[in-house]
């Protein structure tokens, strides 16, 4: 009898934490099938000017993606010596960085050539969404990197074919800093 009490007790404290991980998988599916789906619809618009189209797909990543976080885990251990004057500089060159990088690709994504496949959870806080993008007959695996923090789904980082693009950022961002030191990666970084 007792047995069956702890074995009960242990399932109920499991189960509300691993029905709240499977809703937190569906939702980090459901956040990049939206962002893939508004990007088409922005890139498509016809209203809208290049640059609004732009601005569009800015306000759209920036709502679902953790920017602090990626710069930071960008510049690694250089972050610890950085002042907040080149923390905060950091950030925003970084952001618009990531930005000018990644709307390209946003602005190719359409219902016919991007496909959500699914989602593997890491941890209960850290999800994978698996996905597939084709592109001029060759078809490329995405893997969207989903943390939930603070009552929110964010996206950390993008993994093309097994390569992790922050992870890459970082080793680059390191060895620039370690040549040219921080204030020189930063101006650096503002130039691009």
């Amino acid at each position: 009898m007792k047995k069956i009490l702890i074995t009960l007790l242990i399932l109920f404290l499991i189960l509300p934490n691993n029905a709240k991980a499977q809703d937190l998988n569906q939702e980090s599916q459901d956040i990049i099938k939206y962002i893939a789906e508004e990007s088409f619809k922005i890139s498509s618009d016809e209203l809208l000017s290049e640059k609004g189209k732009t601005e569009e797909l800015s306000k759209l990543i920036m709502k679902v993606t953790d920017t602090q976080w990626i710069a930071r885990f960008v510049m690694g251990k250089y972050w610890r010596r950085a002042t907040e004057e080149q923390k905060t500089d950091f950030i925003k060159s970084y952001t618009d960085y990531l930005l000018s990088h990644y709307i390209p690709k946003f602005k190719m994504c359409n219902n016919d050539n991007f496909k959500v496949l699914g989602a593997v959870n890491q941890n209960e806080n850290i999800f994978f969404v698996q996905s597939k993008y084709d592109k001029e007959g060759q078809t490329a695996r995405v893997d969207f990197r989903m943390v939930y923090k603070n009552e929110k789904l964010l996206l950390t980082d993008i993994i093309v074919e097994g390569v992790s693009f922050i992870t890459t950022q970082r080793s680059e961002v390191s060895s620039v800093i370690s040549q040219k030191g921080i204030d020189g990666f930063l101006e650096d970084l503002r130039n691009k």
